[in-house]
């Protein structure tokens, strides 16, 4: 592992939590079998500190972090990330092949792994939701990220391609579960595969599958989602409105039956009224919860797709550092790494637990990345981190 003891930075504290399990994770994929010079945890870094940074090619990467000359003495890349090697008395450098060569090679489960041991400590900082008590709440959907034309295997259109990102977030603000699909992926299929048990997932309109709903209620998984229009349903029963439950807006509770003929599924539809009169229908396979609960739910599914613009706006995700699958798949996980690094940081540093990621936060962060720390002050932060997150910075 890289010694950071010598000039420790304000990005060192940022990545403590990672710190603390790398180079264990390096070891246990064979991630560095036959990496002479640019190795796992340095690779993992730098596509860490190219989120952060927003940094706007591989190249610019690559050039920054073969730069040994740098006029701006506070700024040094290499040592930044552990790179700062020497071999014959020259600088050990790294060209874009070698940077290229490494996003196909190396297999992104080292990341996923990552953003998975990270995600357990992030949760741990999480404070119960305001729906606590009804399980696990998971908002569901994807999103699609445009691709270059020579990168062939995004199939979308004919006339572009597009990946499309499946993400699974939890309502305590940490995205849980990361399904890449070429731009054609089945969101349906992608739910009807990646489900948990007794877990309740909150979905749009283009999830609607009978076959699919029927399938997640025989394995007891839950779900909340708004039915099409053109939905053909028989009422099956009316259930018994309270005063209050008519008060708040609820105009109809009601077992239905859905679709006709061979492929039919029978769903509980509550019928909503807004304070403008307009009306709006919800479908569940939940009978347990309040009528006006199952319109809150379905409104919180909201999140992921403002989760969506976050990542979007603040990460970068517009150009991708490697144009094959498993270079995309690394830029995805380390910009989730980024995003829960960055929550930890952010709840540590506020004692706070994961407040709202703000652009005046990030700006804070993007500008005092290479600052430096003394001991006491790295002590201090790493004694607030959860459990077994003490990295070997100390």
């Amino acid at each position: 592992m890289s010694d950071f003891t010598i000039t420790p930075c304000q990005f060192h504290l940022l990545v403590a939590p990672l710190l603390s399990f790398l180079s264990k994770a390096a070891r246990w994929h064979r991630s560095d079998y036959r990496a002479r010079k640019f190795k796992t945890q340095q690779h993992l870094l730098l596509t860490v500190f190219a989120h952060l940074t927003k940094a706007e090619s591989a190249n610019a990467l690559v050039e920054e972090l073969n730069d040994n000359q740098t006029t701006n003495l506070n700024r040094n890349l290499r040592s930044l990330i552990g790179f700062d090697q020497t071999e014959w008395g020259e600088s050990v450098t790294i060209n874009q092949s070698s940077f290229s060569r490494a996003n196909a090679t190396r297999s992104y489960r080292v990341w996923r792994y990552s953003f998975h041991r990270l995600l357990d400590r992030a949760t741990k900082l999480c404070r119960p939701n305001d729906l606590a008590g009804l399980g696990r709440l998971v908002a569901v959907d994807g999103t699609l990220f445009d691709c270059l034309p020579r990168m062939t295997w995004a199939v979308y259109r004919s006339s572009s391609n597009k990946v499309k990102g499946h993400f699974f977030l939890d309502l305590n603000g940490l995205p849980d579960k990361l399904v890449l699909t070429s731009g054609k992926g089945s969101e349906r299929e992608v739910l009807g595969t990646h489900y948990r048990k007794g877990v309740t997932y909150l979905f749009d309109r283009g999830y609607l599958d009978y076959e699919l709903f029927a399938h997640l209620t025989l394995q007891l998984v839950w779900f909340v989602t708004r039915p099409l229009k053109s939905l053909v349903v028989e009422v099956l029963e009316e259930r018994k409105l309270e005063p209050s439950q008519t008060a708040q807006g609820i105009l109809h509770d009601q077992k239905v039956k859905l679709g006709q003929g061979a492929k039919t599924v029978e769903l509980r539809r509550v019928i909503y009224q807004d304070s403008r009169g307009q009306e709006w229908a919800y479908l569940t396979n939940r009978y347990d919860l309040e009528p006006m609960l199952v319109v809150e739910l379905y409104q919180r599914r909201w999140e992921v797709e403002l989760f969506f613009w976050w990542i979007k706006r603040h990460l970068q995700l517009k150009h991708w550092y490697s144009e094959c699958e498993n270079g995309v798949l690394i830029q995805l996980y380390a910009g989730l790494i980024s995003f829960i690094l960055l929550k930890i940081y952010a709840a540590v540093t506020s004692k706070g637990q994961l407040p709202k990621l703000r652009i005046g936060f990030l700006r804070q962060v993007r500008r005092h990345l290479f600052d430096p720390l003394t001991h006491s002050e790295i002590e201090a932060y790493l004694v607030s981190l959860p459990d077994d997150a003490l990295p070997l910075l100390l």
